[in-house]
């Protein structure tokens, strides 16, 4: 992937261990003290109003090339677009947006991926 787009990967948010084994203790103390703490829920004084989903306008429609176009120029440049590590210029210059359209509304329709 690195050698197609020339993108290097980013160390922001990693623990500073010198080596693997100091990360991982260190992730693990994290996750320690992150989910050892009891949840804090506050008092609500007011009422919350319950919403119908059905009165919600959602669109419940195949997607349009329009959306997908828009979902497409929302996307950053120099980062892959989720597990498939294809990168955002693939998509950008648009020439699998027909692909990508007809594999998107498949899975929205049949709930799956396949």
């Amino acid at each position: 992937m690195r050698e197609v787009s020339s993108y290097k990967m980013s160390h922001i948010g990693r623990p500073s261990g010198n080596n693997p084994t100091e990360r991982i203790k260190l992730w693990e103390e994290h996750f320690k003290n992150f989910l050892g703490q009891p949840a804090f829920i506050p008092e609500h004084t007011e009422e919350i109003e319950t919403i119908i989903p059905e009165t919600l306008p959602i669109p419940t429609h195949e997607f349009t090339k329009e959306e997908m176009t828009a979902a497409i120029k929302s996307t950053s440049k120099g980062k892959a677009t989720g597990l498939d590590n294809i990168p955002a210029e693939v998509w950008k210059s648009g020439a699998l947006l027909d692909q990508l359209l007809e594999v998107c509304n498949k899975a929205f329709i049949t709930g799956t991926a396949g």
